[in-house]
């Protein structure tokens, strides 16, 4: 029998609707602070086809990547490799320059912050099958077509492309 739970949607669920609506309409300008995370975008070319990884949130089991904040210390890309080997079970070669970026809208435990969430391309070396989050989330490597139609975050789906199509004229250079 499925798990009818999970499609329920919590009641924190409309206030944050709520919330990104009163935002996108204007309306929160001046109550937010801006803060910056990074996210990294895992890759493979599997049989000459460009493949992603997605994980799911932790708490909602929604189609993700894998993000945070940046600890003290770090660069941004440093930061996002950390965070796909935290949340993803991978590692391998992060690029320097983020892929693309989107903002969202986090609930802070007093008011809501608007997050600009950097995401850096990762082409994964190494996949474990053991890592700190595996509890927590699910990974699946997908195809750009299927990861489009998969992600929760509507402003994942341009980076996705962009990735492909970055990819495709790395692909298309070398065969000059």
């Amino acid at each position: 029998m499925a798990d009818k739970s999970s499609n329920r949607t919590p009641k924190t669920g409309w206030a944050a609707f709520w919330l990104r609506l009163k935002y996108r309409l204007g309306w929160l300008d001046d109550e937010l602070k801006q803060r910056q995370q990074v996210g990294a975008l895992p890759y493979q070319i599997v049989d000459g086809q460009l493949v992603v990884l997605l994980v799911t949130s932790s708490t909602r089991q929604r189609w993700v990547l894998p993000k945070g904040g940046i600890e003290d210390g770090e660069t941004p890309a440093e930061a996002a490799l950390r965070e796909a080997q935290e949340e993803a079970g991978v590692t391998g070669k992060i690029a320097a320059d983020p892929v693309g970026s989107y903002n969202d809208l986090k609930l802070g435990k007093k008011r809501l912050r608007e997050v600009m969430i950097d995401i850096f391309p990762l082409r994964v070396k190494k996949q474990f099958p053991d890592w700190d989050e595996d509890g927590k989330r699910h990974r699946q490597w997908v195809t750009c077509d299927e990861a489009r139609r998969l992600v929760s975050i509507p402003d994942l789906v341009p980076i996705i492309t962009s990735l492909e199509r970055q990819m495709n004229e790395d692909a298309g250079a070398s065969k000059s």
